[in-house]
């Protein structure tokens, strides 16, 4: 309730043109950029760990991840873009499907032991680096660093 009050305390300052609101938008913006340069990473992670361990099938799998988590990142940005001008009742929503779309990245890489570095068992190896640790934020810290209500 009190998040759907915030909400609406903030896209009616949207409307005003306040410059509390411009404060909203600058911070949703943020949050949004830092959320894809963490896709960013998370893309060279996964070919640093894949040119080590090539797989081309769980590859693809990543590949097609990260390409859905960069859509979603994307229509996240696209409605805060909008929502500059108008009243849009869709940014939560956007920045709560880009998270999830993090999430289910995130999980993947964890599953595939990408985000350890870690080689999969019994699976070719090349002669390239070994790949470092993937650090990348948990889906709780992308939350909260995208929470542009609560800054």
């Amino acid at each position: 309730m009190k998040r759907t009050i915030a909400a609406m305390a903030a896209m009616l300052l949207l409307t005003l043109g306040c410059p509390a609101a411009m404060k909203f938008i600058q911070t949703a913006a943020q949050g949004a950029s830092w959320l894809s340069a963490v896709v960013d990473a998370a893309e060279a992670g996964q070919a640093s760990y894949f040119a080590r361990h090539p797989n081309a099938e769980s590859q693809a799998e990543v590949d097609h991840a990260i390409g859905e988590t960069r859509a979603a990142v994307g229509v996240f940005e696209s409605t805060i873009s909008a929502a500059k001008e108008v009243d849009d009742g869709n940014l939560e929503q956007a920045r709560v499907d880009a998270l999830a779309a993090y999430e289910r990245l995130r999980h993947l890489l964890d599953s595939m032991r990408i985000l350890s570095g870690q080689p999969p068992d019994g699976g070719v190896e090349t002669d390239a680096p070994e790949p470092d640790p993937l650090m990348l934020p948990t889906a709780a810290e992308a939350a909260a660093k995208t929470d542009y209500l609560h800054k």
